[in-house]
Formats: C-alpha cells, structure tokens, sequence
C-alpha cells in the first residue's frame, strides 16, 4: 500500500513539474534516518510557509497529512483536496475553522484526479 500511494505522490509531482512548478514530494525529499524532529521542522516550518500551494490527498486517514492540511491553514496555503470519497471531505472541512481551499477534486481513478489536478493548477497559476 505504501509503495502504491508513494506512486501516487510522484505522479501528482509530474503534474505540477508539467506546468512549471517545483513539488516538494516528502518521500523524497527527506531522509528517512533524520529524527521527528527535523523532518517535522523542514516540512512544517520552512516549506508549508514558503509554498504557492498545497495538495492534500484525503485517500488514506494519516497524522502526517493532517498535520500538513493544518499548517497550510495555520499560513493561509490555498489548498487542493484530492479525495474519491465524499465523506473523507466532509470531514476535513467540518474541522476547519477558516475554510481555505482552492479546489475540491473528487476523481474516479488514477487518471482523472490528475487530469482535473492539472486544470485546477492551471487555473490557480493564471
């Protein structure tokens, strides 16, 4: 499974590189023997500020990217909720207190949650 959402995670990155913008994947852009800490620190304190915005993926429940969708709140970060299932989503925002969300994009397969990633991200950047 994991391997599997890390696939995921890299085709999402090939979407955003495909309209010019870097993605920060964290399965690959850390090392896996760095403490809590410090990946905590570089994910949540220097990238999540510094970002245009931030892609959450609501397939699978994770405190990882809970705490990231929390961080993207905390800076104002528009977000883009990747989900396939409605109620993963009403979730999400039911605990959000400032509603910041760019997109919502509810997909069938692999395949159209990417193509829609990549109209909603062409618009964001127009």
């Amino acid at each position: 499974m994991r391997k599997k959402t890390f696939t995921f995670y890299d085709h999402v990155g090939d979407v955003i590189e495909k309209i010019g913008k870097k993605p920060y994947i964290p399965h690959k852009e850390i090392d896996f023997s760095w403490d809590c800490g410090k990946i905590y620190s570089i994910s949540n304190s220097i990238v999540m500020p510094t970002c245009d915005a931030a892609v959450g993926y609501l397939g699978i429940p994770s405190t990882a990217a809970g705490i990231m969708i929390g961080r993207a709140r905390t800076y104002v970060v528009p977000l883009i909720y990747l989900y396939n299932n409605e109620s993963a989503l009403r979730e999400v925002l039911a605990c959000s207190t400032n509603h910041i969300s760019y997109d919502c994009i509810q997909y069938s397969d692999e395949n159209d949650c990417l193509k829609k990633l990549e109209t909603s991200l062409r618009s964001f950047y127009e």
